[in-house]
């Protein structure tokens, strides 16, 4: 039996489709109609658009990947199929594996689905953009999905579902927010501020991917050192969910 297989059939259904597409375009119309602004620099145009959308997208996929894993691996563990499965040679944490496989397939694709307002608007508008920058501005994007669902992973491992979607929503917003929360902090100095700055790197790099993805998709990519801070966290991520896996398998069933 191919558990990610059976674990996505069960919970991608068609109305998730068409809800996520209709939110994708949503956000596209709202953005278009929308000028930001920042301390300097008027962002209006293609980079106040297009920035804006890519943040709100990867918010609302963030979320999505949280509503969508969580409790996941508590509402397998509770079902027959673990004992079943394991009496035919398939390992708990094997098992544990697949269904995590199965969450980030399932939360990337309605994070793709997302895009679909965004490509509209690209044949329509037709920015100045390439065709590698958008495809890598995907993958970048697709890496904060892997993000978020790597720290599901690790609450739905160490908490109960209630308890570990309620810290994914908090981890997920101060993540959007840090770049942000960061700036704040440095205006107003302080130990207690740059203590605090030092605490807001425990928090997933939403808003920085973000940033890279929307550099990426404009072609003005140059911040190499922030892409490698990034990927550092999220390989210090999968260490600590495949730690946490290898201690929690041994106490359940």
């Amino acid at each position: 039996m191919n558990l990610t297989k059976l674990h996505i059939k069960e919970n991608l259904s068609k109305s998730s489709f068409v809800i996520f597409a209709i939110i994708g375009l949503i956000i596209t119309f709202l953005a278009r109609g929308m000028e930001v602004t920042a301390p300097g620099m008027n962002t209006s145009g293609d980079i106040g658009r297009y920035g804006l959308q890519w943040t709100i997208i990867s918010l609302i996929s963030s979320l999505a990947a949280v509503t969508l894993s969580s409790g996941s691996f508590k509402k397998y563990l509770t079902s027959d199929l673990p004992d079943i499965l394991s009496v035919h040679g398939l390992s708990l944490k094997k098992q544990i594996s697949q269904i995590f496989k199965a969450d980030v397939f399932i939360s990337m694709v309605m994070g793709i689905l997302l895009l679909i307002g965004m490509l509209i608007n690209i044949i329509i508008q037709r920015p100045k953009i390439s065709l590698i920058g958008f495809l890598l501005a995907i993958l970048i994007y697709l890496f904060t999905i892997f993000l978020v669902n790597l720290l599901m992973g690790i609450l739905n491992l160490l908490f109960n579902p209630a308890a570990g979607a309620l810290f994914g929503i908090f981890f997920v917003i101060i993540g959007v927010l840090r770049g942000l929360l960061t700036f704040i902090l440095e205006m107003q100095g302080g130990i207690i501020s740059e203590i605090m700055v030092r605490v807001l790197y425990i928090f997933p790099p939403i808003d920085d991917f973000g940033k890279i993805a929307r550099d990426l998709f404009l072609g003005e990519f140059t911040n190499t050192r922030l892409l490698v801070q990034c990927l550092l966290y999220v390989w210090i991520l999968v260490g600590i969910y495949y730690l946490a896996k290898k201690w929690k398998v041994g106490d359940e069933k």
